[in-house]
């Protein structure tokens, strides 16, 4: 990949939960299980192998799918509004009602982030693997599966590079 594929997803959805941690959650911000279900679910209708259930991480989940015989990982976290990043030590000190509230606010502020990688094994990973070979096909299923959703809205893909060093406005509303 000369020029990275844009691999990186922002959306808006408050179809998902974000503001219930779950019993099974690794740490209290793990939503995106019930999000990956939904996934797994409409890739396998439109005939894509995937993991029958997603795995968690610290972060948020994942599940692995193949097409065209590569296999491929999809990672599911969601990421709290600025605002409300900044309110969470404050909404500590509140009460239970203003908690809700404040909880509610951070779902229809916030927005779900999910990257697309190569899966590899360790030491392929440590030369880059995860992030090289994406198959085109890959962006436009995934993009072509949210976007069918009437409940997800605001979708931009990002180069990853991009997006972790910041450079969010150079997004675009699809993966070309």
């Amino acid at each position: 990949m000369s020029e990275a594929r844009r691999n990186l997803i922002t959306f808006q959805s408050k179809e998902f939960n974000t503001t219930v941690p779950q019993e099974h959650f690794i740490n209290d911000c793990c939503y995106g299980d019930d999000i990956c279900k939904w996934l797994i679910e409409e890739l396998t209708k439109k005939g894509v192998d995937c993991d029958k259930e997603p795995g968690q991480e610290d972060f948020g989940w994942y599940f692995n799918f193949s097409v065209n015989k590569v296999v491929y990982c999809l990672v599911c976290a969601f990421r709290l509004g600025e605002e409300q990043d900044q309110e969470k030590d404050q909404e500590k000190e509140q009460d239970q009602e203003k908690k809700k509230e404040a909880a509610s606010t951070e779902a229809e502020n916030g927005d779900w982030i999910i990257w697309i990688e190569r899966s590899a094994g360790f030491m392929a990973s440590l030369f880059g693997a995860r992030n090289k070979g994406l198959d085109e096909a890959v962006p436009k299923l995934i993009h072509s599966t949210l976007s069918a959703n009437p409940a997800i809205t605001n979708i931009k893909w990002h180069r990853k590079k991009d997006f972790d060093s910041g450079r969010e406005d150079l997004a675009l509303a699809s993966p070309e």
